[in-house]
């Protein structure tokens, strides 16, 4: 028996990852529970966001600049507050296929 035989009967492989699946089972009871809290996060998404683009507008007009990394993190931070069941089901979708696809591959190399 080689080393890679012994690793192999040692971890189990997945066939299949289903992250977004997860995440829309955990959701679908978070929002149950509190069906108001998806509209709540929506408006402090975007209340952020108009937040952060006000003071960057008012900065570069006032001739500071403006910051660009607050800007950008201030966009993430309202993005993900304003759509959670949107943004979460596609970016877990993404890596649901990259794992997917290297567990096909590994498993044709074996």
């Amino acid at each position: 028996m080689t080393y890679d035989d012994s690793m192999s009967a040692l971890v189990p492989m997945a066939t299949n990852v289903d992250l977004s699946g997860g995440w829309t089972t955990f959701w679908g009871a978070v929002t149950s529970a509190a069906p108001s809290l998806t509209a709540i996060m929506s408006v402090l998404g975007i209340l952020i966001l108009l937040a952060s683009l006000v003071s960057y507008i008012w900065s570069r007009m006032r001739g500071q600049g403006g910051d660009n990394g607050r800007l950008i993190w201030a966009i993430i931070a309202g993005a993900v507050l304003a759509a959670p069941g949107v943004l979460f089901p596609l970016f877990l979708g993404l890596a649901d296929m990259v794992a997917n696809s290297m567990i096909a591959i590994w498993a044709a190399t074996q």
